[in-house]
C-alpha cells in the first residue's frame, strides 16, 4: 500500500502450498488517497500481480452553515416564501440536501452536487414551518444544521366594530368604541383605533393589544 509519500505497508502471508485460500489484511489508515495492489507466488514461482488500485480513506464529517438570506429561526413573516441559503465545505463533498416541512410532513426536498444552494419555496400556506440541510461527502459522511422554524402569516387580522355603528349621533362628547379583533395565525400584535374629524385631522389614535371596549376622545 502506497501514499503519496511512498510505502505505508507491506504485508507477506504464507499460505503453505494450499490450493485456494481467502486472503485478508487488516491495515489501520489516516485520512488520504493509496494506492495498492496484490502479488501471488506459487510453490514453483510464478507471479500473478494486480493492476494498480485507488482507495480514499475519509473520516472527516463536511463543514455546513445557513448563511444569509436565510430566514432566521423563529421568524414571523407576512410573505408566501422561505429563504434558505446554505454553504459546505469539503475536499471529496458530494451534495448539499435541503429539506422543508410542515406540520403534516414533508414540503419539499432539494439536493444539488454544489458547495452552495439557494432555495426560495414559494407559494406556501399560512403555518409553521422547519428547514434544514445536509451536507454528504463521497465517504457518505454527513453533516446537519440545526433545524430552524419559520412562521408564515400572509393573512390579515380579522376586525368587527360592534359600536358605534356608522353615521351614529351621539349625545356626549366621549366616544366609546367597543372592537373584536382576532388573528387565527400568528397571533394578534397590537390594535390602533384613529378618530379623524371632517376636515381630515386625526382627533385621536390609541393604541391596544386586544378586543374590547375603549374610551377614544
Amino acid at each position: 500500500i502506497y501514499n503519496q509519500s511512498g510505502l505505508v505497508n507491506q504485508t507477506a502471508v504464507n499460505l503453505g502450498g494450499v490450493a485456494n485460500s481467502l486472503v485478508g489484511v487488516v491495515v489501520t489508515l489516516v485520512d488520504g488517497v493509496y494506492n495498492w495492489f496484490y502479488s501471488f507466488f506459487d510453490i514453483a514461482g510464478n507471479l500473478f500481480t494486480t493492476d494498480n488500485r485507488t482507495i480514499t480513506i475519509d473520516t472527516v464529517v463536511p463543514n455546513i452553515q445557513f448563511v444569509p438570506p436565510s430566514e432566521i429561526g423563529g421568524a414571523t413573516i407576512a410573505v408566501r416564501n422561505i429563504l434558505v441559503n446554505i454553504t459546505a465545505s469539503d475536499d471529496n463533498l458530494a451534495n448539499i440536501t435541503i429539506e422543508l416541512y410542515n406540520s403534516t410532513g414533508l414540503v419539499n426536498k432539494t439536493s444539488a452536487v454544489l458547495t452552495k444552494l439557494f432555495l426560495n419555496f414559494t407559494n406556501l400556506g399560512d403555518g409553521i414551518y422547519y428547514f434544514n440541510a445536509t451536507a454528504t461527502d463521497l465517504a457518505n459522511n454527513k453533516n446537519i444544521t440545526e433545524t430552524r422554524n419559520a412562521t408564515i402569516d400572509a393573512t390579515a387580522p380579522q376586525l368587527t366594530i360592534n359600536s358605534p355603528v356608522n353615521n351614529s349621533w351621539l349625545n356626549t362628547k366621549l366616544i366609546s368604541v367597543n372592537l373584536t379583533v382576532s388573528d387565527a395565525v400568528s397571533g394578534l400584535n397590537y390594535t390602533n383605533i384613529s378618530i379623524y374629524n371632517s376636515s381630515g385631522g386625526i382627533v385621536n389614535s390609541t393604541t391596544s393589544t386586544g378586543s374590547g371596549n375603549y374610551i377614544v376622545i
